[in-house]
């Protein structure tokens, strides 16, 4: 499920909007429970509607919600599902990280689970430096996939691309040309084979270019001090995100994975740090907003530049019929024409009155803002 799914289901506004969760697994004996969970949230949401709605009325959604009961495929289920259903729609998604078990009618899909997924599945460039060789990965949430390119242009000319290994210099020795690291005098040298190093990072970096002009997402760059630095020199266009020390070069998948998933974690725990202090600046020149009625207000009025929301923050209720900037709070998620979590109409809101940026942050972070805050762009 990627960014343009998410546009079209915001883009599917009816009422009754059936959207589930569920729990999967991806290995045996759990997996057997799988069915019998999917089974169960179905019948939640038939329930449901029949509460409100008499079965002809909503015998198109009951109809797709069976359809997609019957098409899923089990052996292909990761770490949770996700179903979207309406009278004109039925679409369904494996996911690579866990969710909650739940169902949510509404006049709009439930978007803000997707997009805090998203939130935990970061896309990000991962150059590991090396001299044998220096490889590019692309990396969605704790996945890596490495970049191969083909050792011809589509004219068949040969060309330099990713993985490229370094080639030593041939020095001198007493008439005789030879390659590597050989001591010619001591401290020049070393500086001569530097400067040949750095040349090669510097067509490292011109390649890397072209991939991070059409995308630019954050770089993380691994390697041993020494590349490290001598990259750094080199570098005209690479902007590093975050650096890992270390000879990675051979390193297996499952052991660079976790090591560049820390840093991306570290990241993300970053711009939660940017955003609260930039929140508390803002505040201090009265460009804030804090408490769900407050934050709903701003949002209608297009004024908000960042989101920022608790991960487990639920609110249930209704937009008032007579002002839209009002709010009508209920206990009761599940009563008939009661949204069970206005803060997914919230994301959709700031998404659309100017593509606000959202942030969610760990349960207990926004305490003192009632949960939700938003930083205003006036």
């Amino acid at each position: 499920m990627n960014r343009h799914d998410i546009q079209f289901l915001r883009s599917q506004q009816k009422y009754p909007s059936i959207s589930i969760f569920v729990r999967t697994h991806r290995a045996m004996p759990e997996r057997e429970k799988d069915p019998i969970a999917v089974k169960n949230l179905i019948q939640e949401a038939k329930e449901r509607l029949l509460k409100e709605f008499t079965q002809r009325e909503v015998q198109d959604v009951l109809d797709n919600l069976d359809f997609i009961a019957r098409t899923i495929d089990y052996s292909q289920t990761l770490d949770g599902l996700a179903i979207f259903v309406n009278a004109y729609i039925r679409q369904m998604f494996y996911l690579p990280l866990a969710v909650e078990n739940k169902v949510i009618i509404d006049d709009l899909f439930e978007i803000r689970e997707i997009i805090r997924l998203l939130s935990k599945m970061p896309r990000y460039w991962v150059l590991v430096l090396s001299e044998k060789p220096t490889r590019l990965f692309q990396g969605v949430g704790k996945t890596l996939s490495e970049v191969i390119e083909p050792e011809n242009d589509v004219m068949g000319v040969s060309r330099d691309g990713f993985p490229l290994t370094y080639t030593k210099p041939e020095v001198e020795v007493q008439g005789y040309s030879m390659r590597g690291n050989t001591v010619r005098h001591g401290h020049e040298d070393s500086r001569y084979f530097d400067d040949h190093k750095r040349v090669f990072f510097g067509k490292i970096d011109r390649l890397l270019a072209r991939f991070t002009v059409v995308e630019p997402l954050p770089l993380i760059v691994v390697g041993v001090e020494h590349n490290l630095r001598l990259f750094k020199d080199a570098a005209r266009h690479a902007r590093i995100a975050e650096q890992i020390l270390g000879d990675y070069a051979e390193a297996p998948l499952k052991v660079l994975e976790p090591a560049v998933w820390e840093a991306i974690q570290k990241l993300a725990a970053q711009e939660v740090a940017e955003k609260l202090k930039e929140l508390d600046e803002a505040t201090g020149h009265l460009r804030s907003a804090v408490g769900i009625e407050a934050v709903w207000r701003t949002a209608v009025e297009g004024r908000i530049k960042d989101l920022l929301v608790e991960e487990d923050y639920v609110v249930s209720g209704k937009i008032n019929p007579n002002n839209e900037a009002n709010l009508i709070l209920y206990d009761d998620p599940k009563a008939p024409g009661i949204s069970d979590d206005l803060i997914n109409h919230l994301i959709d809101i700031v998404i659309d009155m100017g593509g606000g940026h959202i942030v969610f942050c760990k349960p207990g972070t926004l305490k003192e803002q009632g949960k939700i805050a938003a930083i205003l762009r006036y």
